[in-house]
């Protein structure tokens, strides 16, 4: 899924002016690390490794915590701000991050992402300050309960609602996107993306088929196939 969304990316836009750190438990073999890198290096300027100390099979939301605490005890060490990118979340526009960077320069708040309806919490999938992993102690112990929902109380307030850039939805209810329940989206048509879709998207999480990839690369390139890659349904 990461592989193919790279390369999705390197269709898109090329490469970025934006460093990567690419976030993996020890257990993942050299190979396929050396694959990912190589494919990121297409799309950002520079790419680093964060090997963390995990297993690949850990499941949800235990694996995920356990990376994202990994990447704020490191980002922490800087003064950067940074975006947490998951293989799921797909952009749809090649100027995606620089919209970002700007939104968040504007905002004038520390933390900015899509605040989920119903829950009231910022979705994983978002911007970040440095100092995130000391000032969301909760965030970063995190174990049963994932880390965005548990760390709601100590950032939401400092917390810019980017919900028409970063487009958050769980599933599909009676053919419509829901925040929080319904069957996992799939892409069948250009149709779906146009009517599922906000125009002012720049990034959609979540879809883990690949056809929302699929959708999105023949529009840009409608007279050939997709790159050779993953499967995609």
């Amino acid at each position: 899924m990461l592989i193919c969304n790279l390369r999705w990316m390197a269709r898109l836009h090329g490469r970025l002016s934006y460093d990567a750190l690419l976030c993996y438990p020890t257990d993942v073999s050299p190979p396929q690390i050396r694959g990912v890198r190589d494919d990121a290096l297409k799309v950002f300027r520079d790419v680093r490794d964060l090997p963390y100390k995990g297993a690949s099979n850990s499941g949800w939301p235990r694996g995920p915590n356990i990376a994202w605490q990994a990447a704020a005890r490191h980002m922490a060490k800087g003064q950067d701000a940074w975006l947490w990118l998951e293989a799921d979340a797909i952009p749809v526009k090649p100027d995606w991050l620089a919209q970002l960077d700007i939104a968040y320069e504007r905002c004038g708040k520390d933390f900015m992402g899509p605040i989920v309806s119903g829950m009231g919490h910022c979705n994983g999938v978002a911007i970040y300050p440095h100092n995130a992993a000391t000032r969301c102690p909760k965030a970063m112990t995190a174990t049963r309960h994932a880390w965005d929902y548990v760390m709601r109380d100590e950032m939401i307030r400092d917390c810019h609602d980017a919900g028409d850039l970063i487009f958050h939805f769980w599933g599909l209810v009676n053919d419509r996107p829901h925040p929080t329940t319904g069957n996992p989206p799939h892409f069948a048509s250009l149709a779906d993306v146009d009517r599922w879709l906000p125009k002012s998207a720049v990034l959609v999480h979540r879809v883990k088929d690949g056809s929302l990839i699929k959708q999105l690369d023949a529009r840009l390139h409608p007279r050939r196939k997709l790159a050779a890659g993953p499967p995609v349904a």
